[in-house]
């Protein structure tokens, strides 16, 4: 299991983008947001924990406080200069 720890400030996050390959659990922290899943909203405040599946499109965004939060996906295998 890999598992990281994002901040975001204000106004930023995570475009909208498709991961084919993992499915993420996401845990906030502190502050609040905005999740999108399959074009679905989801408020983000601390305690909330969101399944994100393999396939789905998805989108995070901070709103008026910065936003930290837990995710979690399966072990991949690490990065190597090419």
């Amino acid at each position: 299991m890999d598992v990281n720890i994002l901040s975001f400030g204000p106004g930023e996050g995570i475009e909208p983008h498709v991961n084919e390959t993992l499915d993420v659990w996401l845990v906030v922290i502190r502050g609040t947001g905005d999740a999108w899943i399959n074009d679905e909203h989801h408020d983000l405040a601390p305690g909330t924990c969101l399944y994100l599946p393999a396939g789905c499109r998805r989108a995070i965004r901070s709103t008026a406080d910065p936003l930290l939060y837990a995710s979690a996906h399966p072990k991949r295998p690490g990065l190597m200069p090419q």
